[in-house]
């Protein structure tokens, strides 16, 4: 896939990923692999807000507890850490499925860890049980990146009575995941094993675009 050119335009980016569906995770992983060293730049230039959202998200829920445990997933070059950093959070690790992104995360000097994986339902490997305070992550619930089935993986990550802060466009809730995403969260909040903090729409999330944020305590 040919890299997102100079004069990157909003129509453009969204171009590039409504191609994610038709590609497995290895190619997934190639157009970031090529994009890292711009993505910064491109994504600047889209109004991507959603990070900073999701940051806020996850201040609202930690407050002053400055030296929680954050893991930021599907971190890409560190977007939603800068924010984090920038208010004072320190204890922040980051994973990514692209070495290439993680790479650029590195160079910020934004996470205590960084990690090159997948996230999926199978377990994690480098990560233990019970380890973070809050989980963020912006953007990964698109088409070709996350599945809908890999809230359980979040929560064993956690510990209990930790945070989830999710956010991704509106749309993809209804256009990739069919309402399944929602189900699955809705599923656990039946078992007790999620609690709803708050479900809210985040205006100019990507552009114009409106995205949507879930805030959810996981108890154990």
């Amino acid at each position: 896939m040919a890299a997102i050119s100079e004069s990157v335009k909003l129509s453009e980016v969204n171009d590039e990923i409504s191609k994610f569906g038709a590609m497995d995770i290895g190619a997934t992983i190639s157009v970031y692999e090529e994009r890292a060293h711009k993505y910064d730049e491109d994504y600047d230039k889209c109004g991507y807000n959603g990070p900073k959202q999701v940051a806020t998200m996850a201040r609202e829920v930690l407050g002053d507890n400055k030296s929680a445990r954050v893991i930021d997933i599907a971190a890409g070059t560190g977007r939603v850490a800068e924010f984090l950093k920038q208010w004072g959070y320190t204890e922040l690790d980051g994973i990514d499925g692209s070495e290439k992104m993680m790479d650029a995360a590195v160079e910020k000097n934004l996470y205590r860890n960084y990690y090159v994986d997948l996230v999926t339902r199978d377990r994690t490997k480098d990560i233990p049980d019970n380890t973070y305070d809050c989980l963020v992550t912006c953007g990964s619930f698109v088409q070709g990146h996350l599945d809908d089935d890999v809230i359980p993986e979040f929560m064993r990550m956690m510990k209990p009575g930790g945070y989830l802060c999710l956010a991704m466009k509106e749309h993809w809730m209804f256009k990739h995941y069919k309402g399944a995403l929602e189900c699955n969260l809705f599923a656990l909040m039946d078992e007790g094993k999620l609690k709803r903090l708050d479900r809210r729409f985040l205006e100019n999330y990507w552009g114009a675009e409106t995205g949507i944020g879930f805030i959810y305590q996981v108890n154990k």
